[in-house]
């Protein structure tokens, strides 16, 4: 699953992933994949191979009327962040108060057709793809599965906290513990390995994201999973556009680090054969040599989903590979 083939069908030849394996009954429903009627839950892994970067840091736009200072902001009085002329987020209070919050904004980088905005309006993370946007499309889709690559460099530990839209990670550095809750529920504490603090700072890189129902918390040395409840949708599209404009927050309380890099990923979004969000379903994947594939551009590809039926192995020329 996954590896990415090229194969003739029709007189014609093409390049797709293959997605579904032989004897398997594929669906998509709301952007999730099922697999014999059970929603297939990734891996970090395998999120990358599927993922499209939506921000980085390290990546700044050269026009100031863009700048990402313009994507970020602090409640209130809090004081604890600045933006240092390094390029970087720095937090520094001395006394335990209360967690200060770094909120980031989603931004619509390009003009789009469905709904109209304008580049650099605030929005919610959507299955928008660049290379698709001069294509009219039905309608976009919230994409609430996303993963954050967040790099610290902590000169003394605090307690850090990560919001992803209605789930909460409290990370201890002080006594190496992590807690994590949605609304009325929460997990037990998980404790973290040792770490040898520097006075010189201590590089600390966190992974964290929702993913297939999933949270996926890992660090060089420790990694944990805890399900979790999808985001619902209102079906009022202002109220649920609204709710995802800061889908992502960074607090800190007491310590001093900074935020060295942010990068921001979201999942690949299912389609079905109508490239709507709506339920599709395949038949069984009939024969021991037969696949299922689709085109990682889900809103225009065309693939086995519009095509009825799978490709023999005997019609697969290779595999591409890294």
């Amino acid at each position: 699953r996954w590896q990415i083939a090229v194969f003739d069908h029709k007189k014609s030849r093409y390049i797709k992933r293959i997605v579904g394996l032989p004897g398997e009954k594929i669906a998509t429903q709301g952007g999730e994949l099922y697999v014999d009627g059970e929603l297939y839950q990734k891996s970090l892994k395998e999120f990358d191979g599927l993922s499209t970067i939506v921000f980085d840091s390290r990546f700044q736009p050269h026009d100031s009327s863009y700048s990402l200072l313009r994507r970020f902001g602090v409640r209130g009085d809090d004081q604890g962040w600045i933006y240092t002329l390094d390029n970087v987020f720095a937090f520094d209070t001395s006394e335990k108060t209360h967690p200060q919050w770094l909120d980031y904004f989603h931004w619509n980088v390009i003009a789009g057709f469905v709904p109209p905005v304008e580049r650099g309006s605030p929005a919610a993370i959507m299955d928008y793809l660049p290379y698709n946007q001069y294509i009219s499309r039905a309608e976009l889709n919230f994409v609430d599965d996303f993963v954050i690559d967040l790099s610290l460099r902590i000169y003394k530990p605090g307690v850090v906290g990560v919001r992803l839209l209605d789930v909460d990670v409290e990370i201890d550095f002080l006594n190496l513990v992590k807690r994590t809750n949605q609304g009325d529920w929460s997990s037990a504490s998980t404790k973290l390995p040792q770490i040898a603090w520097s006075e010189k700072g201590t590089d600390v890189k966190i992974r964290l994201g929702r993913v297939d129902q999933q949270l996926i918390f890992e660090t060089e040395t420790s990694s944990s999973t805890d399900s979790i409840q999808p985001l619902a949708l209102t079906g009022d599209y202002d109220q649920d556009v609204e709710v995802r404009l800061n889908p992502l927050s960074i607090s800190a309380d007491e310590g001093s680090l900074d935020i060295t890099h942010l990068k921001v990923a979201r999942d690949i979004y299912w389609l079905g054969a109508d490239y709507t969000a709506a339920r599709w379903e395949s038949d069984p994947i009939a024969g021991e040599n037969s696949y299922l594939l689709i085109g990682d551009n889900q809103p225009v590809s065309r693939d086995c989903r519009q095509w009825g039926q799978r490709i023999p192995k005997e019609a697969m020329i290779g595999l591409i590979i890294d």
